[in-house]
């Protein structure tokens, strides 16, 4: 994981994690190269979560409005990793 404080809120980049939420309410999103995330509003702040295959990506904020967070998600790419 790697932090980030910026503008008076502090963005995290999440890889590898586990894609369950259990219950929690997800807002589901086309991002904009057509992947499919999750929207979720969670310890005060909010999480877009992702896969590519088996593995799972995030961002989490706070102090950040949903529409910044979502933009941040966007330009978030694995790296592909060298076959």
């Amino acid at each position: 994981m790697v932090a980030v404080e910026s503008e008076g809120g502090v963005l995290e980049f999440q890889q590898v994690i586990q894609g369950d939420m259990g219950d929690l309410p997800a807002e589901r999103v086309d991002l904009a190269d057509g992947r499919r995330a999750s929207v979720y509003r969670v310890l005060g702040g909010i999480l877009v979560q992702w896969a590519e295959g088996d593995k799972w990506y995030g961002v989490y904020a706070t102090g950040f409005s949903r529409e910044k967070v979502l933009q941040v998600a966007e330009v978030c790419v694995p790296r592909q990793e060298s076959r």
